[in-house]
């Protein structure tokens, strides 16, 4: 496993260090410095605007917006290709719909790095199960993610393995099983702190509820997610999506 590192330092001693690591395909995730001009320029030598970016695509993919997602992955490729934001670029383009583009980076990855188990198993595994969702094959996507256990909480996977398989239980209409996957993301909240999947869980789990013919529980779920959304843009997909179904329950 290649962990993710962080440079405390964008002085002599510290720049060097964020590019030997980063000609060695260590992911730079971090950089701390005294002064946001030293930490801006290192970062551009290390890919950290490139994982940014591709975080970005992610977010925009899980709220709906595929077209500004695959437009935020395609803007991470040109700034970077370092390991971290050529995966979060595949996975982005998986979940908004562009196939190609994601086999072609995944193929890519496990080409460069064969013998990564968290990104073949656990991060590609989640790209690869994206798309088999988006062709309605919940099963498909649930096989692929079984060898992705062991890395579900690495830092390397930041969760993808158990937001698709809650996604692809959802499919399935198994909604303990997705439950279950959604309240494993609740219960971590240290695990990629800023990720909109915290929240996001929370419409999953209320889903998984209406699944199980939990209409108290579904409907607090909806209720908390809202709370967490009460200054979020009105017309995101996602919470478009979740209003409607919503309404439904009265």
């Amino acid at each position: 496993m290649i962990p993710g590192l962080s440079i405390i330092g964008a002085g002599k001693v510290g720049s060097t260090l964020a590019r030997l690591l980063f000609q060695a395909d260590y992911p730079v995730r971090a950089i701390l410095s005294r002064t946001f001009e030293n930490a801006q320029a290192l970062a551009a030598l290390v890919d950290a605007h490139a994982v940014h970016t591709g975080q970005e695509a992610i977010a925009e993919a899980d709220f709906g917006n595929y077209a500004q997602a695959r437009t935020r992955a395609a803007a991470a490729l040109r700034s970077g290709r370092g390991v971290d934001a050529e995966e979060m670029a595949a996975e982005a383009f998986a979940l908004a719909g562009d196939e190609a583009q994601a086999r072609a980076l995944s193929q890519e990855l496990h080409q460069r790095f064969p013998n990564h188990a968290p990104l073949n198993l656990a991060s590609l595994g989640a790209t690869q199960a994206a798309i088999e969702l988006r062709h309605d094959d919940a099963v498909k996507a649930i096989k692929l993610l079984e060898a992705a256990g062991p890395y579900d909480l690495s830092e390397f996977a930041e969760m993808s393995p158990i937001y698709a398989r809650g996604q692809a239980y959802l499919r399935a209409r198994s909604g303990k099983e997705a439950a279950s996957q959604f309240q494993k993301i609740l219960d971590h909240p240290g695990i990629d702190v800023t990720s909109q999947r915290h929240s996001l869980a929370r419409l999953g789990l209320a889903r998984a509820y209406f699944l199980m013919g939990d209409l108290p529980d579904c409907r607090k779920a909806y209720q908390d997610f809202f709370a967490l959304w009460s200054n979020a843009d009105n017309d995101i997909p996602v919470l478009l999506e979740a209003k409607r179904e919503y309404q439904q329950l009265q």
